[in-house]
């Protein structure tokens, strides 16, 4: 039902993104840490929720225990933030990405 809401009208989670960020740390499923991760990842975030978001996403893309649904919806969100702060993508790749 929460994926409908999102496809539909996502402004309407927009108050709950922090709940679902607290959530993400502490859940033990991985179906449901892959779930607050894509909802998360189809958001805007504030600068706050992406520095948390940061460090916890690297942490989860590194980690052998997670598996590979969590790790990938963890790089998407890591994509997201690389793309508003332009200074995390190395120089070698945002010249490619440019030209």
């Amino acid at each position: 039902m929460v994926d409908k809401i999102n496809d539909i009208q996502p402004d309407l989670l927009f108050p709950f993104l922090n709940e679902m960020i607290e959530q993400v740390q502490i859940e033990k499923s991985t179906s449901k840490k892959r779930h607050f991760l894509k909802l998360i990842s189809s958001n805007g975030l504030t600068k706050q929720q992406q520095g948390f978001l940061f460090d916890f996403c690297i942490k989860t893309l590194t980690s052998e225990k997670e598996p590979v649904a969590v790790r990938v919806h963890a790089m998407q969100i890591l994509h997201n933030i690389a793309e508003k702060e332009i200074e995390l993508i190395p120089v070698k790749y945002f010249l490619v990405i440019r030209e």
